[in-house]
């Protein structure tokens, strides 16, 4: 049975946010899906706004077929999903489930999907002045920040709190999905690159 006693672990604050020669990981999932989540909602309301009082519906004929596309909506659904498959895993692994990793799961779907809905958008609908190749900056911006909120942890190295001390295989478990995540992230960089060309 999965309880949540309480938003961060016993040994951990929100309040703290270097802890141990590292980042905070209570604080650490609490600020990163916050601010993509802000990202992508407000700027991309804004975003969807402008879009339906300046822009037409593109005719289908119109619309560009592309594989690449294809392929970055797949990655980002499945980012949407891993996130879903991780605090699925962490409430089937029962014991004690800390409020962050519940709010960082629902906040981080929310974000990628919002992000998801942008993609569809401006594959659908048009700028009547300005007809720009490529993706908007809201989406660039979102991306941009979720790739260096990844690469952050890193400069918590020498912290006993994250995962690479592998002290236990929860931990080796969690090294494994981060490892997937920042593939799939980059591989969405280099599906953008590619469609820009």
């Amino acid at each position: 049975m999965v309880v949540v006693q309480s938003y961060c672990e016993a040994s951990a604050s929100i309040s703290e946010a270097w802890l141990e020669g590292g980042i905070s990981p209570c604080f650490y999932f609490t600020l990163v899906p916050t601010v993509l989540l802000t990202l992508s909602f407000f700027f991309g309301t804004f975003h969807c706004v402008c879009y339906r009082r300046y822009g037409t519906e593109m005719e289908p004929k119109f619309v560009p077929r592309s594989r690449l596309y294809g392929l970055q909506l797949a990655v980002s659904l499945l980012l949407l999903l891993q996130f879903l498959g991780g605090l699925v895993w962490r409430v089937a692994g029962g014991g004690e489930l800390p409020g962050y990793v519940v709010l960082y799961g629902c906040l981080s779907m929310l974000g990628w999907a919002w992000a998801v809905a942008l993609l569809k958008l401006e594959r659908s609908r048009v700028l009547v002045r300005d007809r720009t190749r490529g993706h908007s900056t809201v989406l660039l911006l979102f991306w941009a920040v979720a790739f260096s909120a990844e690469n952050l942890v890193f400069v918590s190295w020498a912290s006993p709190y994250w995962w690479w001390g592998l002290e236990n295989t929860q931990k080796q478990d969690v090294i494994r999905m981060m490892k997937i995540m920042t593939a799939v992230e980059i591989e969405e960089g280099m599906t953008q690159q590619e469609e820009m060309r």
